[in-house]
């Protein structure tokens, strides 16, 4: 599965102003929220995704966290705008 991208997306920019975006311009992980934002599901989708493990996370103290590697590895390299 691929997700293609014309431009920026909006995720890009929240997380460029956040600082969340490495040195090669893609983010180091993100929330499940900016994951349902980018795959256009719910959150509850998402979360359902990554229980069944069909989305790698990692768990932060209390948080859940998706690392961008495994994500762009599974879904594509680009964003929806």
């Amino acid at each position: 599965m691929s997700i293609t991208s014309t431009g920026d997306s909006a995720v890009e920019r929240r997380l460029r102003r956040r600082g969340r975006i490495s040195g090669r311009g893609r983010a180091v992980g993100y929330t499940v929220d900016e994951v349902a934002e980018m795959l256009r599901i719910s959150r509850n989708a998402a979360y359902d995704l990554i229980a069944r493990g069909e989305i790698a996370s990692v768990k932060v103290g209390r948080l859940l966290r998706v690392p961008a590697r495994p994500f762009h590895d599974k879904f594509g390299e680009t964003l929806p705008d």
